[in-house]
């Protein structure tokens, strides 16, 4: 045959699949001499021959010569025996003690340059690429080759770590992950743009695809719901494990400012106790038999998960974010939440709640942007959910860190638990009955409750179940023991507010109610303040979308048909909003863009967009981008007096994306927006079009809204360490955001829009009355 040399010569990059099956066939040549006490020390292209398809290692020369060397006499006189190009750092600065771990690192350079079509370190000459080898970080696969699957870039980045420790133990466990990760369909990756000034407010949101679950098993299943309060104000319910008491989190508003309770009461109607209060509370869950709550701060407000007293004793931490009990003991599993980008190990611990000391701490050695942990109520066994950029993945793992099984996931888990004997997980989700944006966006649609089983050994099994189906805004909260469910549910409604001020960095604001709705119902703002867009869609499963165009100052609404397919993104045209750009993409994968007159509600097709567009902006005197994240680019379309073109910026390490999404007003330079892993800032450039300097990035403070506006300023709410929305402003030109005071509406899951000149703003709000039910029969339905 030919050496993999020979072939990369020739065809440069390989498929994803031929890649994969190279490195699991080499990897198992290796797995083989690593277990006979031989380290290769120079895998690369030339040393793997190509015989029938078949992948065989070659040339254990250097090997060899160092097993005969008594002493490692070869290495003792530093010299770093190997190929600079494959070299692990060790191996490069000639250690004595190489060990499998090395071997890993050559064969993840070798699966980069297959997928990349170069190696990770390049250099003119040895000096310069051990010098890089040591510095800098290899970019990351799906940086050069966005079809990568994420699961194969994140194990490849763990191979290439710099410190062994932080490699895969072995080439075995290497091959199984890329093995994996293979074999994981990629999910549609999508990034929803919410319309404020033509400004990225929300990413990384996975598009609802068909669930494609078996049919339910439950027709002939009648749940047995008990309603345990009546006042529509319990949120994050927990039963204690006698079934005596119910811990939930009340809500008292006075307008728009909320407090909120965590209050325990007796399910006999006894009364209630409130044990803590703060801006946003969440319940995890009763420990060491009813003695201790666990509850934490809801994102994005800062804090740690603490023990309360069921007796009223001062709160205790938990050193992590989110704390799950293991089982009825008085010990849990705490996690950290959010993670920054470049770390590959996040650290759940175990903790006793009695004395708040730290037991245990276990590796999570997955890439991801949160990591969660929900240990098994028996059996030592923890579930791990994490979030990534294309969505959703449980981990099954053992105590020691083991992962067993991997499981994709399609929308938001909500309520996750494992049933009572650890056979499976349950969770809830929201079924996008609606259409797909109207479920990313909030309005209500129909909640399903999901479950799939899992074995002893840590496998799961089988397909997913749809177990139940539940009204629009239901959520599960958590399972018992005994096989109760716990959930809350109630009416819901969204209303649409109307803010006006007479300049922007003022907040006097006058504002009116514009529109309500029992059914989904969002609504955006045009760039020049002049029409709102109403989308409204029914809660139940067929219920038709409807559209209307409606005057800011109110009036009679105008409706208009979208075109079919999935919403990629909308704007509108500028200076002055005479049409709705809408971006679709449709049943064949196409993606295209459609211009409606606010007018006339008359649709018609402007043009077909490049296949990876993920949002579009419209440019301020006619003209359009369409926006590519995985490239960090926009692809600029229909300037009068202007040839086409790509704007790019560059990727910046630690950040969700980086890419152009706006331009100024004048014309004269798009803005480049970035974000951070914990969602919580925003950095924003702007990028001259003549090639001039760009000016600084600023960090701009957001978590529920943020607007460039005409004047070259920039305005964002986001919450402030207590919990309180601010409104904060960057002047033009400045650097630091100033706290104005406080938000017109204190609601982080409120919707804003804004006109370009930041006078005119409609604000969408959620309105939920839930009270909490129990499901005795729950344990039924599961062994049915």
């Amino acid at each position: 045959g030919e050496t993999l040399r020979t072939k990369l010569d020739r065809e440069h990059q390989l498929g994803i699949e031929e890649a994969v099956k190279i490195t699991t066939e080499v990897a198992d040549a290796l797995d083989y001499a690593h277990r006979h006490g031989v380290i290769h020390r120079d895998i690369k292209p030339e040393n793997i021959l190509i015989q029938e398809g078949k992948a065989m290692l070659t040339d254990f020369g250097i090997a060899l010569a160092v097993v005969e060397a008594v002493g490692d006499r070869l290495t003792e006189t530093g010299l770093s025996l190997g190929t600079p190009q494959y070299m692990s750092p060790e191996q490069a600065t000639a250690d004595r003690r190489l060990d499998a771990r090395s071997d890993v690192y050559s064969l993840g350079a070798v699966l980069y340059e297959m997928l990349a079509g170069e190696p990770p370190v390049r250099g003119p000459n040895v000096q310069a690429m051990i010098a890089k080898l040591m510095t800098e970080r290899p970019t990351r696969l799906r940086v050069v080759r966005d079809t990568v699957p994420e699961g194969i870039d994140a194990a490849v980045a763990k191979a290439l770590s710099k410190i062994p420790a932080d490699r895969f133990g072995s080439v075995s466990e290497f091959s199984r992950v890329i093995s994996l990760a293979r074999d994981i369909p990629e999910r549609p990756r999508r990034i929803m743009v919410a319309v404020a000034g033509g400004v990225v407010v929300a990413i990384g949101v996975v598009a609802w695809v068909a669930l494609g679950h078996r049919s339910p098993v439950a027709e002939a299943f009648t749940a047995q719901f008990v309603q345990l309060t009546t006042d529509g104000n319990a949120r994050s319910p927990s039963l204690s494990p006698d079934g005596t008491r119910l811990a939930y989190v009340a809500r008292d508003c006075a307008g728009d400012r909320c407090t909120e309770r965590l209050v325990v009461g007796d399910t006999g109607g006894a009364g209630t106790v409130t044990l803590m209060t703060g801006k946003s509370i969440l319940v995890y869950g009763w420990a060491a038999q009813g003695r201790f709550l666990i509850a934490g701060p809801d994102f994005p407000v800062p804090g740690e998960a603490v023990a309360v007293s069921a007796l009223g004793n001062a709160p205790r931490s938990l050193h992590g974010r989110v704390a799950f009990v293991v089982g009825a003991t008085d010990t849990v599993v705490a996690s950290p939440g959010f993670a920054p980008l470049a770390d590959s190990i996040t650290w759940l611990r175990l903790v006793t709640v009695s004395d708040g000391l730290v037991r245990d701490s276990i590796a999570v050695r997955r890439p991801a942007l949160a990591h969660v942990g929900f240990p098994a109520p028996v059996g030592g066994r923890i579930a791990v959910v994490s979030a990534t950029m294309s969505g959703w993945m449980v981990h099954l793992m053992d105590r020691t860190g083991r992962m067993t099984d991997s499981l994709t996931i399609t929308g938001v888990p909500g309520g996750f638990s494992w049933e009572p004997g650890a056979n499976g997980v349950v969770w809830s989700s929201d079924l996008g009955t609606a259409g797909e944006s109207f479920a990313a966006k909030g309005a209500p649609v129909a909640t399903v409750i999901l479950r799939h089983r899992s074995s002893p050994d840590g496998k799961f099994v089988g397909p997913t179940d749809t177990l139940l189906r539940l009204q629009p805004g239901s959520q599960l909260a958590e399972l018992s023991l005994t096989g109760t469910a716990l959930l809350t549910q109630g009416p819901m409604e969204t209303v649409v507010s109307a803010l006006e001020r007479g300049a922007p960095g003022q907040l006097a604001f006058r504002s009116r109610r514009l529109a309500a709705s029992t059914a989904g119902l969002q609504a955006a703002l045009s760039r020049d303040g002049s029409v709102v867009w109403l989308k409204r869609a029914g809660s139940g499963t067929g219920a038709l979308r409807r559209d209307a165009f409606v005057p800011f100052e109110g009036g009679a609404e105008r409706p208009f048909d979208l075109p079919a397919g999935s919403e990629i993104g909308s704007d509108w045209t500028r200076p002055v909003s005479s049409a709705l750009l809408y971006a679709v993409r449709d049943a064949s994968g196409r993606a295209r863009l459609t211009e409606i007159a606010v007018g006339t509600g008359q649709a018609q097709d402007v043009s077909t967009l490049p296949e990876r567009t993920a949002g579009i902006f419209a440019t301020p005197r006619g003209g359009y981008a369409a926006v590519d994240v995985a490239a960090h680019s926009a692809r600029v379309v229909g300037r009068p007096g202007k040839s086409d073109t790509t704007w790019s910026v560059p990727a910046v390490a630690g950040r969700l994306f980086v890419a152009p999404m706006d331009m100024s007003a004048d014309g004269r330079a798009f803005l480049e927006f970035s974000q951070v892993t914990q969602g919580d800032t925003v950095w924003v450039r702007r990028v001259p079009l003549d090639g001039g300097v760009a000016s600084p990035a600023v960090a701009v403070p957001v978590s529920a809204f943020i607007c460039a506006l005409l004047d070259g300023s920039i305005e964002s709410v986001a919450k402030d360490p207590s919990g309180v929305l601010g409104w904060y402003r960057i002047p033009p030109g400045g650097s630091r955001a100033v706290r104005l005071g406080d938000a017109p509406i204190q609601d982080a899951r409120a919707i804003w829009s804004n006109s370009d000149d930041g006078r005119r703003f409609i604000v969408v709000q959620p309105v939920d009355r839930p009270d909490v039910y129990l499901i005795r029969n729950f344990g039924e339905l599961l062994r049915h």
